[in-house]
């Protein structure tokens, strides 16, 4: 039939396109579908990450100046992983860590949402409460240490300084799942969780803090995520 020779010759057509540069081998191309290969380091391979079997890495990673990444698994613990993808145990009894970012005065900060708690550890894996009575699935460090965490149910944005104070911002996006600031740290980016929605929110950061001039544009994709990264430099 006519639909059958027109699919045949889009078929020839495509695999002569993506076999243009042979014998060269393919490539990923970089593009508005691959945004990520515009950051990736070139000629950098994929790498496993040796962690022991009975380990299983679940929910939010963040990492640290140095490139070591830090991942919780389903047994409340905390894993630090090299920049060369050795794991070793980093802390014990973190549970319920639905989000993790790095400050930079080099301490790891967790977000406990059942717990209600924001938790700090320093270098060597001590934790301590930050604030506490907030449902906070989400979390982002500000250069100075000022805090947003959001609550994935309500959709409250919170404002934690320094000395621990919460702040209500009076924002709230529904849904609210992944928290990430601009690298000049004048935008907040608020993801939601991709079974409430697929549009993100852009917030402008006020020299107090607070959160003016919210537009809802980011077309997130529907797909599962867990972080959103908003990057400065290449990256492995």
């Amino acid at each position: 039939s006519s639909s059958s020779a027109a699919s045949d010759v889009y078929k020839r057509q495509a695999l002569r396109w993506l076999w243009k540069d042979y014998p060269n081998p393919i490539v990923a191309g970089q593009n508005s579908r691959q945004p990520l290969m515009r950051i990736l380091a070139p000629d950098e391979p994929w790498r496993s990450v040796a962690i022991p079997e009975d380990v299983s890495l679940y929910g939010s990673i963040a990492s640290d100046p140095a490139g070591n990444i830090y991942a919780t698994d389903t047994k409340a613990r905390l894993w630090k992983i090299d920049p060369n993808g050795t794991a070793t145990l980093f802390a014990t009894g973190v549970s319920g860590v639905s989000g993790l970012a790095f400050g930079a005065d080099n301490r790891l900060y967790a977000a406990q949402e059942k717990a209600k708690r924001l938790t700090a550890f320093d270098d060597k894996g001590k934790g301590f409460a930050i604030a506490s009575g907030i449902p906070c699935a989400a979390l982002t460090v500000t250069h100075g240490g000022m805090i947003y965490a959001a609550e994935t149910k309500s959709g409250r944005l919170w404002r934690i300084d320094a000395s621990g104070k919460k702040y209500d911002t009076g924002v709230a996006v529904s849904g609210a799942r992944v928290l990430q600031l601009t690298p000049d740290q004048g935008w907040l980016t608020v993801a939601p969780d991709p079974g409430t929605g697929k549009f993100a929110s852009s917030f402008r950061v006020a020299a107090d803090g607070s959160l003016t001039d919210g537009q809802t544009y980011f077309d997130i994709f529907p797909v599962s995520y867990t972080h959103l990264t908003l990057p400065t430099k290449r990256i492995v």
